[in-house]
């Protein structure tokens, strides 16, 4: 899938490309998507780090193991070299892939408050008619950020209607009111996971 934006860089088909040609073909990759994109950034170098040869062959130029490179990701849509190990257990393809299904929730200080809290959120929706999923469409996420119903912590709340207010609807929450709920639901890179949210109000 991705070896054909490599390959052209390494005629000799050593497996190794320079830094700049991986970051060449990075580029190819993820376009239209730019590699400092302000939403989802990739750190190339340490991207590029991860696939450097042992310290004996880094006195060459091309010092980047693109074909483990390769490998690595295409481990996420099928297991290679079956063949010698045809016994091996398959994985579910993605399964490798950052979602949302194993997402732990995290502890609060007040379980009750919190609950409280979520069936106030339920009902309100309820009685406003407010489309859960709806409420984020307008915000710039990443494909895998919309798939998995992640967003920042602050696009959640400026965004979600019973904390932002409108002319003649006032918010109905502080920020600071949610903050319990922002801690419930958010993981350990600090994003916030609407989809477990979504099944905790649905589920009231």
């Amino acid at each position: 899938r991705v070896a054909e934006f490599l390959r052209d860089f390494d005629p000799l088909r050593s497996g190794r490309v320079t830094r700049h040609q991986f970051q060449r073909a990075l580029a190819q990759i993820f376009h239209p998507t730019a590699l400092d994109d302000l939403e989802a950034p990739l750190d190339f170098d340490l991207l590029a780090e991860h696939f450097v040869l042992p310290k004996g062959a880094q006195h060459e130029t091309q010092v980047v193991d693109w074909s483990a490179f390769c490998e690595t990701v295409d481990e996420v849509f099928n297991m290679q070299f079956l063949e010698h190990t045809p016994a091996r257990p398959v994985p579910f393809p993605g399964s490798s892939v950052l979602d949302s299904s194993d997402f732990e929730r995290r502890p609060v200080d007040d379980e009750d408050n919190l609950r409280n809290l979520i069936t106030r959120i339920a009902v309100l929706m309820q009685i406003r008619g407010i489309d859960f999923h709806a409420c984020f469409e307008n915000v710039t996420r990443s494909k895998a950020d919309i798939a998995n119903g992640r967003i920042t912590r602050s696009a959640f709340l400026s965004h979600f209607p019973l904390s932002s207010g409108t002319p003649t609807q006032p918010a109905v929450f502080q920020h600071s009111d949610l903050g319990i709920v922002v801690q419930r639901y958010s993981d350990e890179h600090g994003m916030m996971r609407l989809h477990p949210l979504q099944k905790d109000i649905e589920d009231v």
